[in-house]
Formats: structure tokens, C-alpha cells, sequence
């Protein structure tokens, strides 16, 4: 199955767990694409924690392990590869903050979710320019609604629970450059229960882990943009905000900013968008 040149698949299944594992990134720069069709369907990685019910939908950056957990009864699913390349290409240069899951049942995210619907059931009755024409929207549609700036889609906190979060970022901020920072060391420091740290930032559309991740990441493409001393090597800067592994670092720079580390440091936001993707397959679900 495709739409334009986004390959997917339509997955059905009736097993309760299917846990897929790699040892290599096989897709590239980009995210996994996950539209629940029928059934319940938890989502468990290094990146991401999210549930979805028939209309939610989740984008999934690739990781070594990730874990599916259905419902009673199985389920079905519509999942599509979207390239950090056509991501970053509409992007404009603002990053996107795509790395959650968003509810389905209102505004642009429903939209979404009936366009990538009905395409699935029409896909083989498309000619190449109308298929062309439905991926160009729905990637502008998805890149708006992972640049936008007020709540994710989907998800509204209430002033309380907004009020703790905001207290566990900052818990978490103080401590960016510690590499073994973990959930339970930052609900301490913001007083609250590690669950409610975990619920507050699944109710917020994201993970505590993809947050952290991400600020990191802001951290060292602001020094790479703003001239950080020549001594100061790629590897340097990531281990100063907290990374430890200098191969993942630059894989999730990639698939959050469209370009390496080191395209940034030479060119800066005029290049995003023009790394290479490796093409790759879907894992099997």
C-alpha cells in the first residue's frame, strides 16, 4: 500500500503482544506512522508510551525495540513511513515536535485521520496525480500540526495538572547534562509521584523520555548554530547535554532536525532538509 510515495501497509492481527526488535535502524531518518482502525492498541519504546483507540494516531521515531500490546481480539492498524526528508522540506526550518500520539476525535488530528482512512480504502483507484496530490496534504497537514504552538491536538490539561507539569520541565531543565537522569529522580525534585510525572506527559500527547530527549537536542543544535569553540568537537557537545552514546545522538538529530549534526554546525537551518534518507521497509506488526 501506498500513498503517493509514502509506502505503509495495513496491518490486522489477532495476537494480544508482538514485540518487533533490531539491531539496526532500518528506515532511516523519519517516523512511523500509526493510525488505529479497529481495536486498542498500546505502543511502548525507548521514544514513546501511548495507547490508541479506533481514530488515535501516534508517530513513532525508530528504535531498537518497540513493544505492541493489542486489545482483546486483535486489531487493525494503518501504518505509514514518513520521511524526515518531505517533513523537513515543508518545515520551513521550525522543528517539529512530532515524537507523541494525538486523539483523533477533533479538530486537524480528525481530519487527518479520515484523510489517511479513506485513502487506505481507495488507494488502488487513485491515479499517480491524484495519490500526489493526497500526500502533499497530508503531509502539510501533519507538519502544521506537529509545529503547532498551543496544546497538542487533541489533548488539553487542566490549570492543576498544567501547573505540575510545568514544574516537573523545570525539575528536569536543572538537570539536563546529567546522563543518568532518571523519571524518578525528577518527580522527586518536583514533588510529585513518578506515575503522575508518567501520566501528566502521556495526557500531554508525549513521554517524559521523548521530552528530555528533545530539549537536549534543542540544547546542542543552539550551540552548534551559535559557533561553539572549535575544540569543542560534535561528541563534546553531546555529551555536555547529557548524551551519552555518540550513535544515537546523531540518529535522533537526524530525525528530529532533517540533517547531522555536523551539516548543522557547517551550514545551519538553511540545510534542513537536505540529508539523504536511507530507504528501508516497515516492520512487520
Amino acid at each position: 500500500m501506498a500513498i503517493g510515495r509514502l509506502s505503509g501497509a495495513l496491518l490486522s492481527t489477532n495476537a494480544s503482544r508482538i514485540t518487533h526488535t533490531t539491531t539496526e535502524p532500518v528506515l532511516g531518518s523519519g517516523y512511523l506512522f500509526y493510525l488505529m482502525l479497529r481495536g486498542e492498541l498500546e505502543i511502548r519504546s525507548e521514544t514513546l508510551s501511548a495507547t490508541l483507540t479506533p481514530g488515535d494516531m501516534a508517530f513513532l521515531e525508530p528504535a531498537p525495540s518497540v513493544e505492541f500490546i493489542h486489545g482483546r481480539g486483535g486489531g487493525v492498524t494503518v501504518a505509514l513511513f514518513l520521511p524526515a526528508q518531505q517533513l523537513a522540506a515543508r518545515a520551513c526550518g521550525r522543528p517539529l515536535d512530532l515524537g507523541r500520539s494525538f486523539a483523533g476525535d477533533s479538530g486537524l488530528a480528525a481530519c487527518i485521520s479520515a484523510l489517511v482512512s479513506a485513502a487506505t480504502r481507495n488507494h488502488d483507484r487513485l491515479s499517480a496525480e491524484e495519490a500526489g496530490l493526497l500526500q502533499n496534504s497530508l503531509v502539510d497537514a501533519i507538519v502544521h500540526m506537529g509545529q503547532a504552538e498551543e496544546s497538542p491536538v487533541g489533548y488539553l490539561l487542566s490549570a492543576r495538572q498544567a501547573e505540575a507539569l510545568d514544574a516537573i520541565k523545570q525539575a528536569g531543565l536543572r538537570r539536563l547534562d546529567d546522563p543518568d537522569l532518571t523519571p524518578g529522580q525528577v518527580a522527586c525534585a518536583a514533588g510529585v509521584p513518578v506515575r503522575t510525572l508518567h501520566r501528566l506527559f502521556q495526557a500531554s500527547g508525549g513521554t517524559f523520555r521523548g521530552w528530555l530527549r528533545d530539549r537536549r537536542l534543542e540544547r546542542c543544535r543552539i550551540e552548534l548554530l551559535n559557533g561553539a569553540p572549535a575544540r569543542d568537537t560534535v561528541t563534546t557537545i553531546a555529551f555536555r547535554w547529557g548524551f551519552n552514546d555518540l550513535t544515537s545522538f546523531s540518529r535522533a538529530f537526524r530525525t528530529r532536525y532533517g540533517i547531522s549534526p555536523r551539516q548543522m554546525r557547517a551550514g545551519g537551518d538553511c540545510q534542513m532538509g537536505s540529508a539523504s534518507l536511507r530507504r528501508g521497509g516497515l516492520p512487520s506488526v
